[in-house]
Order: structure tokens, then sequence, then C-alpha cells
């Protein structure tokens, strides 16, 4: 499955010894140190928030933000410790991989189309577009939802097929 898959890889590490924590959300730290292990832990200076200080998720945080990946949560902050909604890990993904698209239409046929703020519209209509991201029972496609550890692994899954 795609949790083996990931830890099997060295993308993802557990919570403890033999311990995946499926359930659990997925932190914003977690989620930049996958993408970082992803891409082959390239070096970078250390970024310049204001709460990373040295720890296991700081070499990733300051390749994110140095490649423009990620821009942190408002007031020189990145909040490692905060979950990781499903619109962040689009909009990083995006970023990643620079993704680009035409028509943002393939939000509007979700319920919840309405919460997307603009920042996110763009980013989630090309997760959705690759396969990334799809919608939630009832319709939703849950831009505001944290995604737990089980959920982005599969979303990573899916992210190791996009050429």
């Amino acid at each position: 499955n795609q949790i083996h898959k990931v830890a099997e890889m060295g993308l993802f590490s557990g919570t403890g010894e033999n311990v995946f924590s499926p359930d659990l959300p997925m932190t914003r730290a977690m989620f930049v140190t996958v993408l970082h292990r992803y891409a082959g832990n390239p070096e970078a200076e250390k970024a310049d928030f204001d709460d990373i200080e040295d720890s296991w998720y700081t070499d990733a945080v300051s390749w994110a933000a140095q490649n423009g990946i990620v821009s942190g949560t408002g007031e020189n902050k990145f909040s490692p410790d905060a979950y990781i909604t499903r619109g962040q890990i689009a909009t990083i993904l995006c970023r990643y991989k620079n993704g680009k698209i035409l028509d943002i239409n393939s939000i509007n046929s979700f319920n919840d189309s309405g919460t997307i703020p603009d920042w996110g519209k763009e980013p989630i209509a090309w997760a959705i577009e690759q396969g990334l991201i799809m919608g939630r029972s009832g319709g939703n496609i849950a831009f505001n939802d944290n995604a737990t550890r089980a959920e982005t692994a599969v979303i990573f899954t899916r992210f190791l097929n996009i050429k």
C-alpha cells in the first residue's frame, strides 16, 4: 500500500518504533521534510522564520523557503507544528513542480468551492488535474481540512507518478 511505499523509499518515517500513526494529522514540518527527502536533502542557508530553531526539520524548511516552495503563515512564522491542510499540500506541491494550469473551473464541481481562498484556487485546481487530491464525501474538496498522515502518504504516492 501507499504507506509502505513511501516508508520504504525513506520519505516518511514513523512516529515511534514500528509505528506510523496513520490517523494523526500531518504537521507542516513533517510534510516539508518529506518533500525535502524526495528532493534528495539539498542544503540551504537557514531560513529567517522567527519560529524555526535548530531542529529535525530546520534544513527542510530552510530549503523549501529558499526555493519559494513555502512562504510561511504570516508575521515571519512558518508554524512547523501546525497541522497541514489539504490546500497547503496542494500549494506546496504545485510550487515544487512549478505547476501551471489554464483553467480553474475544475474546482467549481465541488460543493465547497466558495471556501477556497483566491491564493489557493490555482494550486488546488492543479492538484485536482494531476489526480493528487480528490473530493471527500459530500462532494467537498475540503481545502481547509487538516490532512492525516495516511491521506498525505496517498497524495504523495500519487505525486511520485507526475512527470
